[in-house]
């Protein structure tokens, strides 16, 4: 679990299956009245279901090409870390 320190968690948790493993991800707090709800929603949906089913599936990773300058802005992530 991770806090985010705008009152948010991440939480990710891992289920054994016979034909391999599931992946729970859950962004606690994250709800659409929270400011940066659209840009973590795309970021997410990037991170999870693009560079990381891929890094998984084909073992290489699908970059981070977006300027994601608005959560650079209210102190989330930023290019270099995101």
């Amino acid at each position: 679990m991770w806090k985010s320190g705008r009152g948010t968690e991440i939480v990710f948790a891992v289920e054994k299956l016979d034909s391999g493993s599931r992946l729970f991800f859950t962004h606690k707090g994250l709800t659409p009245t929270v400011e940066c709800y659209e840009q973590c929603e795309k970021g997410w949906a990037f991170f999870l279901g693009t560079s990381l089913y891929k890094l998984i599936t084909e073992g290489v990773v699908e970059p981070d090409s977006s300027e994601r300058t608005h959560m650079d802005t209210i102190g989330h992530v930023s290019p270099k870390n995101a």
